[in-house]
């Protein structure tokens, strides 16, 4: 829109509540925004995950949400037993979303999120009952 005095004024913008999609793209989780995202938790859920870690979380080329790569406790991220998908957009939907525990950066369109998972060193995805994703708030 343009006003009177010639200066760009752009479209009203707010802030929503999204959830992010995590896939797996063996040997990682990954995922691409369409929309600028700021995640404000990671949760992952499905697998017995007192022996899964958490190797790696890249944000385009640079490391996000840790400060090394290196095994982190995937319960760090894990939702309560029978908590999915479902369960995670109606808490959001109540404000209750889970805590998150780190601080992860925007996640901008084009750029891929990269989270690496594994299992005694192994890495780990849907086939062995991990699943993921992210909520947060993007635009619109």
């Amino acid at each position: 829109m343009i006003d009177d005095t010639l200066r760009y004024i752009g479209p009203v913008v707010s802030v929503v509540r999204a959830l992010l999609p995590l896939e797996w793209a063996g040997p990682c989780f990954m995922g691409k925004t369409q929309v600028p995202f700021k995640p404000d938790g990671l949760a992952i859920w499905g697998a017995e995950l007192a022996k899964v870690s958490v190797q790696c979380i890249r944000n385009g080329n640079t490391i996000d949400a840790i400060t090394a790569i290196g095994p982190i406790p995937a319960q760090f991220f894990s939702l309560l037993p029978g908590q999915g998908f479902q369960q995670l957009a109606e808490m959001m939907e109540r404000d209750e979303a889970p805590h998150g525990w780190a601080e992860f950066g925007t996640i901008v369109p084009g750029v891929f999120l990269q989270i690496e998972v594994t299992r005694d060193g192994k890495p780990i995805g849907p086939a062995d009952g991990v699943e993921m994703a992210m909520w947060g708030r993007s635009f619109r």
